[in-house]
């Protein structure tokens, strides 16, 4: 639950990320924080768990929480081929948490697959580049 509380910071945008930050850029500011109500206040926790909650019931989905969607990002950039440094760092674990989630969640035959794709694909790319 420590991690709830860790500040993490921003990583500069690099300029393959135009679009994003042009449109970031171009979103008014109404405060230093991130996620703001229709009050243009700070969501409050309770605020948040409610508003989930009825989303979650409008997708049609039971059983899940919140942090769940960590999981589940942590589980697809690991088969995107992240490693645990670079995972550690994006969802703000150690990277113990992060093998710790590899070993329970993604399957040795996943990872080989992912791996194999991406050799592929780079090798795809360096004879398009001859």
């Amino acid at each position: 639950m420590a991690d709830a509380c860790r500040a993490l910071p921003v990583p500069q945008l690099q300029d393959h990320s135009r679009p994003a930050r042009q449109l970031l850029g171009a979103t008014p500011k109404k405060g230093v924080q991130i996620l703001l109500n229709t009050r243009n206040h700070p969501w409050t926790a309770s605020g948040f768990k409610t508003q989930f909650g009825k989303a979650k019931e409008k997708a049609k989905i039971s059983g899940k929480r919140f942090h769940d969607l960590r999981g589940t990002a942590a589980t697809t950039l690991c088969l995107a081929g992240l490693d645990h440094r670079e995972l550690a760092d994006i969802l703000g674990w150690s990277e113990k948490r992060v093998a710790d989630m590899r070993r329970r969640y993604v399957s040795r035959e996943a990872i080989i697959l992912s791996g194999v794709e991406r050799l592929q694909r780079a090798q795809a790319e360096q004879a398009g580049n001859k």
